[in-house]
C-alpha cells in the first residue's frame, strides 16, 4: 500500500486539491445563501466552478504546492498556501468580471471560498503531519540528550528528532541563557535553565549526551 501511494503520490495530491477546491467553493455558496441556493446562482456556481478549478490548480502549481512533503509542514508552507489562494482569488475575480462578463455575482463568495480553501489545505497537511508522527515507531534505547541553545538550530534538531524514526535520542530539555526563554516550551521540550545549571540539570535528568546547537559559539564558549 505504501509503495502504491509513493508511486502515484503526485496524482493523489492533485486529486485531493481538486476535491478541496470544489468543496470549498460549494460550501462558500451554500453558506452565502443560508442553505437555500437560488436557481440562477446555482447556474453561476456550475458555470464558474471549472474556471475556478483551472485557475487555482495553475496557481497552486506555480507556487509549488504539489511538490512539498506534507509530513514536513511548517509556517513557510502555510504562508505559501495563503499567498497562492489570495492570488487565485484575485485572478478569478478578474476572470469573472472582465472575461466572462458575469454580473450580479455574490462578491462575498470570493472571500469565503478563499478562507475555506486555505483552511482545508492547511488542515489536510496538519492532519497528515500529526498522523505520520503519531504512527511513527518508537525508538528503543534512546539516549537522553540535552540541547544547549533554544534558537533556530536547537528547534531544528527537535523537529528533526520528531520526524525521523532513525534518530535514537530523546531530547529532554534545552539550556539557554536568555531570561525570556526560561521555562518556555518548544515543541514540547522545556528550557530547563542556563549554562551555569548544566551540571545540576544533567544529573537530575540523567542526561547521557549534550549537544551544542549554537552555530556562532566560539572555542571559549564550547570549552566552558
Amino acid at each position: 500500500m505504501k509503495d502504491m501511494i509513493s508511486k502515484y503520490r503526485r496524482g493523489i495530491i492533485v486529486s485531493v486539491h481538486i476535491v478541496v477546491i470544489t468543496i470549498a467553493y460549494v460550501v462558500a455558496y451554500i453558506l452565502r445563501f443560508e442553505f437555500r441556493l437560488p436557481p440562477e446562482d446555482e447556474l453561476f456556481l456550475l458555470k464558474t466552478l471549472p474556471v475556478l478549478a483551472l485557475i487555482k490548480m495553475s496557481v497552486f502549481g506555480y507556487f509549488g504546492l504539489f511538490r512539498g512533503l506534507w509530513r514536513y509542514v511548517n509556517m513557510e508552507d502555510i504562508f505559501q498556501i495563503f499567498k497562492a489562494n489570495v492570488a487565485a482569488m484575485v485572478i478569478f475575480v478578474l476572470a469573472v468580471v472582465f472575461f466572462f462578463w458575469i454580473t450580479g455575482f455574490p462578491r462575498s463568495v470570493f472571500l469565503v471560498d478563499c478562507v475555506f480553501c486555505t483552511g482545508f489545505m492547511v488542515g489536510i497537511r496538519l492532519c497528515s503531519f500529526f498522523l505520520r508522527n503519531k504512527n511513527r515507531p518508537a525508538n528503543r534505547c534512546n539516549k537522553r540528550l540535552l540541547v544547549i541553545g533554544a534558537g533556530e538550530a536547537g528547534v531544528s534538531i527537535v523537529r528533526e528528532s520528531r520526524q525521523n524514526p532513525d534518530i535514537n535520542f530523546e531530547i529532554v530539555g534545552f539550556i539557554d541563557d536568555d531570561p525570556a526563554k526560561r521555562g518556555a516550551t518548544v515543541f514540547g521540550v522545556k528550557v530547563l535553565g542556563a549554562k551555569q545549571n548544566i551540571a545540576d540539570i544533567a544529573t537530575r535528568h540523567r542526561i547521557e549526551e549534550i549537544l551544542i546547537a549554537i552555530p556562532s559559539a566560539g572555542g571559549e564558549v564550547i570549552r566552558e
